[in-house]
């Protein structure tokens, strides 16, 4: 059954694995398999029964119609967990790419100093693991690795690949590639690094500027409405001088209460979270 779970799973998403790795959500996929298979049996085993013998008792179904109620409840139920198996990695595994992101430089930095101070690519990922593992707790799922699979004697460049592969960070991926590249062809390490991290810097201002032009968009459709609103009701006003409305409902007194005391606070409340949600994804 677990093996089974685990295929179908591979060939739904043929990177389950290294999400399932990367998310943190289980240290290999054999373990997360395993107990994603006892809850889909249990999804499609206990429940089903007891909604069958629901419907049996309560509802009075006749007995061929439950069992075959009962297999479609077993089966929907089955579907849901092999999804629910599926999509947790991935979710997980884009959370935790926005978290890392971020603090991508703290990342480089560290390891920048490592290699500046004369030590190899091994030797800086090791220290890392050992020595700053708390000021990089971020990143310990990629520094663990590593570490591993250098003193277990793994190649270097075939440890940084699989690594890449795990990240879920943009940047720390293309990090990790060009430093799998460089172990295994020789060339400038120095360079990989700086290259990498004036690309995110690069990134990094684009979308701030981007932002920027949205905020400006955002306050600019703010202004407006505060512009325009009160010329509204002074135009809704005069048209009632003239022609009184028949409702009571939409008298003027009531336009211009709704107005002031919910729609230009509603519409205050609601750009200031739309602006506040985008400035908190600046990455500082």
């Amino acid at each position: 059954m677990r093996e089974l779970v685990k295929r179908l799973g591979l060939s739904l998403n043929p990177d389950l694995e290294y999400h399932v790795l990367g998310s943190g959500i289980a240290r290999s996929l054999d373990s997360y398999t395993t107990m994603f298979t006892i809850i889909i049996v249990l999804l499609s085993t206990v429940l089903p029964a007891l909604l069958a013998s629901y419907f049996y008792t309560a509802r009075h179904f006749p007995l061929q119609a439950t069992i075959v109620l009962g297999i479609g409840f077993a089966f929907s139920f089955a579907v849901i967990g092999l999804a629910l198996y599926i999509m947790l990695p991935s979710t997980a595994y884009k959370g935790r790419a926005s978290k890392l992101e971020p603090r991508f430089l703290s990342f480089a930095s560290a390891l920048a100093t490592r290699i500046l101070a004369g030590s190899g690519i091994a030797a800086a990922f090791i220290e890392l693991w050992e020595k700053e593992r708390e000021e990089l707790r971020e990143f310990s799922i990629e520094l663990e690795y590593i570490a591993s699979a250098i003193r277990a004697g793994i190649p270097l460049d075939k440890a940084l690949s699989e690594a890449a592969k795990i990240t879920p960070s943009p940047s720390l991926k293309s990090l990790l590639g060009g430093l799998a590249a460089a172990a295994k062809t020789g060339s400038s390490i120095e360079e990989v690094i700086d290259t990498v991290v004036s690309e995110y810097l690069y990134a990094s201002e684009s979308y701030v500027e981007n932002l920027s032009s949205s905020l400006g968009a955002l306050l600019e459709i703010f202004v407006a409405i505060g512009a325009m609103l009160p010329v509204a009701v002074g135009v809704v006003a005069l048209l009632f001088a003239i022609q009184p409305p028949r409702t009571p409902l939409l008298s003027f007194d009531n336009i211009l209460f709704i107005s002031t005391f919910i729609l230009i606070p509603a519409t205050s409340a609601a750009i200031a979270v739309m602006a506040d949600s985008m400035v908190s994804r600046i990455r500082v």
